[in-house]
């Protein structure tokens, strides 16, 4: 769906401009991403707004994406799943309740997981590989930052993330 709505709209750019130097694969792409993110804003926040925990899952919603911005990590086969899926769970983080212990203990285990494998960038992605080793930092720095903040949504947020850097792939590990 997101997918079609961006074809369309680069192919309605490019026939505004067709002298343009952007293809319409490549405007595609933009717009995608784009769409993408807005749309599982939008998704995100109505569902915040309406079971009443608006802050908190704008919290999930800010932490997932900046912690993924360092660190990468799994991509589903098409930007309508990516939307559906991330809405739900990030929507869903808010209402689960967890102990100050198994905030501690998750976010002690993300933070390991963080160490091995984050970044996990896409091939797709323009980052030169020398800076890898910043967002490794700064991704662990993020989230470390919940030993401080002990939030229930930080955990979840940041360990859902944590699972999305781990090296698998279709048919194995």
């Amino acid at each position: 769906m997101i997918e079609a709505w961006s074809i369309s709209l680069s192919q309605k750019i490019k026939n505004a401009d067709p002298h343009g130097e952007t293809s319409v694969p490549v405007m595609a792409y933009a717009i995608g991403v784009y769409l993408n993110f807005f749309i599982t804003l939008a998704l995100t926040l109505t569902a915040g707004l309406i079971t009443g925990e608006f802050v908190a899952t704008l919290i999930s919603f800010i932490s997932f994406c900046v912690l993924r911005m360092f660190s990468g990590g799994f991509h589903l086969i098409s930007l309508t799943a990516c939307t559906l899926v991330s809405a739900i769970l990030l929507s869903l983080i808010p209402h689960i309740a967890l102990s100050s212990t198994f905030v501690l203990l998750s976010t002690l285990l993300t933070i390991v997981i963080f160490v091995i494998f984050a970044p996990n960038m896409s091939e797709e992605t323009n980052i030169n590989p020398k800076h890898y080793p910043k967002m490794k930092v700064v991704s662990m720095c993020i989230v470390a930052s919940n030993l401080f903040f002990a939030s229930d949504v930080l955990a979840l947020s940041f360990l859902l993330q944590g699972l999305l850097i781990l090296p698998f792939k279709r048919g194995g590990v």
